[in-house]
């Protein structure tokens, strides 16, 4: 008997450390049911920082002027972040120096992965870089590394970064999730009509997984 084929869309940005959290959260939740259901898995931009100058600003005077955390109240949250991460297998690399960036270019590159079968290869690779090794996810030189790290023609890639066809294909995408009421990340999206938002627990995502696989709506 085939397994059922769940079509799991995520909807992300990388600069997101809840982005990240949330998709190995899946990632084990997938492990946990994956005798029993068959997944794929694709990748949609949010920018959380769009207006973000190349070359970022510091991740504590974001907070600061964002959410208006006080020093105490960062540095909580990023211990917070850590202890969270250990738990599913991610390093957070936060420190003074942490910025945050524009990811424009990650997103364009991430829609034309989409092309290659190594989407979430390169989302991993864009993930590790940025919290795990505290690389700068604007800098050219980051994404090619991601690029060349998974496999991917880095001539095709730069092209891709200098285009403003992919620019295009990133704003659509997100207007897009937008107009179906995408507004805030990580969301994730099963079989085009189920809605997730946040990280949820692991065990919460397993359920969701075999509720959705063997309870369809009718």
């Amino acid at each position: 008997m085939n397994k059922p084929v769940l079509q799991i869309e995520l909807v992300s940005d990388v600069s997101c450390p809840w982005c990240f959290l949330g998709y190995k959260r899946l990632e084990q939740a997938m492990t946990l049911v994956g005798e029993q259901i068959d997944f794929e898995v694709s990748w949609h931009p949010f920018e959380l920082n769009l207006d973000l100058h190349l070359g970022g600003v510091e991740l504590s005077a974001y907070f600061a002027k964002r959410y208006g955390a006080t020093p105490e109240q960062y540095q909580a949250q990023l211990a917070n972040m850590h202890q969270l991460g250990q738990e599913v297998g991610i390093e957070f690399n936060f420190d003074e120096s942490t910025k945050i960036y524009n990811t424009r270019n990650a997103h364009k590159l991430l829609c034309w992965a989409a092309e290659t079968g190594k989407q979430t290869l390169l989302k991993m690779a864009l993930f590790n870089a940025y919290f795990c090794h505290g690389k700068a996810v604007d800098q050219t030189d980051t994404l090619l590394e991601c690029v060349r790290e998974v496999g991917l023609d880095e001539a095709s890639a730069k092209r891709v970064i200098e285009s403003e066809e992919w620019n295009k294909t990133v704003h659509d995408n997100e207007v897009q999730w937008l107009s179906l009421g995408v507004h805030a990340v990580p969301a994730l999206v099963i079989n085009q009509q189920h809605l997730i938002n946040g990280a949820q627990p692991v065990d919460v995502l397993a359920d969701a997984l075999k509720d959705i696989a063997f309870n369809p709506d009718p």
